[in-house]
């Protein structure tokens, strides 16, 4: 399972459809790969422009760097 903390644990809850399959996922990677999905296809992450992050999209990128950090960087059992 990822670490992830509470307040990211709640965004990805509220926002993706498929939340149990990031925050359960074995592996870091599938994890990032599941949220980074959701992320390029879901429109309200984009402006109207569609090529620059809108607020949502600027907090989800936020949650998806937080995990990346936490589970590779921070933790190095997992680098």
């Amino acid at each position: 399972m990822i670490i992830i903390n509470d307040k990211n644990k709640k965004f990805v809850k509220n926002h993706i459809p498929k939340a149990d399959e990031i925050l359960n996922s074995a592996s870091v990677r599938d994890a990032l790969v599941a949220f980074s999905d959701w992320l390029a296809m879901n429109p309200d992450c984009w402006d109207e422009n569609g090529y620059d992050y809108s607020d949502l999209g600027r907090q989800a990128q936020k949650v998806y760097d937080d995990i990346l950090y936490d589970n590779v960087y921070a933790n190095k059992s997992n680098a």
